[in-house]
């Protein structure tokens, strides 16, 4: 079955789904931070996180502590400006991955390409500085296997960055299109022409970050 649609593999347990994306996300906060994670003076290493009962509960190992197996466990009510009850909202499991200065790096996996544009947005909306670092789709094949599509996002500029995760999310890269240029173009308010010009940038770039300037 298709894990765009969220079903059910005959094999897999009940209350389980595949997931169709990976996301990494950084984070950035002006003045005061809602996560406790980024009022050390040192870079924690996060060991384990999770979200219980509305709660936040984390494992974490301060950089250069002289006793190595200290592990300090933290626990903090978030507000609405905290990404992780958004990212377990919308189904995603919050792996944070790096936390440094005034911002810090999230990993998730989705479970379908629909819900990549209402989380991004959400997101937007909660924190200061929102970037999409890199996208990977998981195209599982037949055997159960996963080939790894990995999209860097770090060389688009914000409005390139947008209509490459308005085009993922509606399905314009799959075979058939799920949308036409048209319909992506009047959700962004611009012509068709200027978004297939943002769209050509984009691929080209993606291309240059993959496989190099061939100019080298």
């Amino acid at each position: 079955m298709s894990s765009d649609s969220g079903e059910l593999d005959g094999d897999r347990p009940a209350g389980t789904v595949r997931h169709a994306l990976r996301v990494q996300f950084e984070l950035g906060f002006e003045g005061s931070s809602p996560c406790p994670l980024q009022e050390f003076d040192r870079s924690p290493t996060v060991l384990g996180q999770q979200l219980v009962d509305g709660d936040c509960h984390a494992d974490v190992r301060l950089a250069d502590d002289g006793d190595s197996d200290a592990v300090i466990h933290m626990e903090n009510v978030p507000d609405e400006a905290c990404p992780c009850p958004i990212l377990a909202a919308h189904g995603a499991v919050p792996n944070i991955t790096r936390v440094a200065d005034d911002q810090f790096r999230v990993e998730c996996y989705l479970p379908d390409r629909g819900t990549l544009e209402p989380l991004v947005e959400e997101l937007r909306s909660a924190v200061e500085r929102l970037r999409l670092r890199r996208l990977q789709q998981l195209d599982h094949a037949e055997t159960g296997s996963a080939e790894l599509t990995t999209i860097d996002l770090s060389v688009l500029t914000e409005k390139q960055r947008e209509a490459a995760v308005l085009a993922v999310s509606a399905g314009y890269y799959e075979t058939p299109r799920q949308t036409s240029l048209g319909e992506l173009a009047d959700r962004l308010d611009i012509s068709k022409s200027a978004l297939s010009q943002r769209l050509t940038a984009v691929e080209s770039k993606l291309a240059i970050a993959a496989f190099g300037s061939t100019g080298r």
